[in-house]
């Protein structure tokens, strides 16, 4: 499990993280390749969902950040866009880390907390009535 946090003295967000311009009316406001996050007038929390994929762990929003949000993170190698992003090898996680502190002005940071889980005991396939 991940903390997002803020960084910055003040609360202060990174170069990259700005409050929304204007609200997105685009049908796809949220993007994500093996390389890079972009939001139009997204929440943080949507945010930290996206990075929960991408770290392959929990991630709480503890930055105390609200309201909608423009950004755009980068990180590794452009190499292979068409890659699956939740697929992060260790040195592209440090290089994502690092981003998330320069670009945006956040930290994931490793915590242990209790959070919920679903256990599927078995499955089956429906039987005609």
């Amino acid at each position: 499990m991940h903390e997002l946090k803020t960084v910055r003295p003040a609360g202060t967000l990174g170069p990259k993280l700005q409050p929304e311009s204007k609200p997105c009316e685009a049908r796809y406001c949220l993007f994500q390749t093996a390389w890079s996050i972009k939001g139009l007038s997204r929440t943080v929390a949507q945010l930290t969902q996206v990075l929960d994929s991408t770290v392959g762990s929990p991630v709480v929003d503890r930055t105390g950040l609200t309201g909608n949000f423009d950004f755009d993170l980068t990180w590794g190698s452009a190499g292979d866009v068409a890659r699956d992003p939740s697929i992060q090898s260790p040195e592209d996680l440090a290089a994502l880390f690092t981003a998330l502190r320069e670009q945006l002005g956040l930290a994931l940071e490793p915590t242990r907390a209790p959070y919920d889980v679903l256990v599927v005991d078995s499955i089956s396939r429906q039987t005609p009535d």
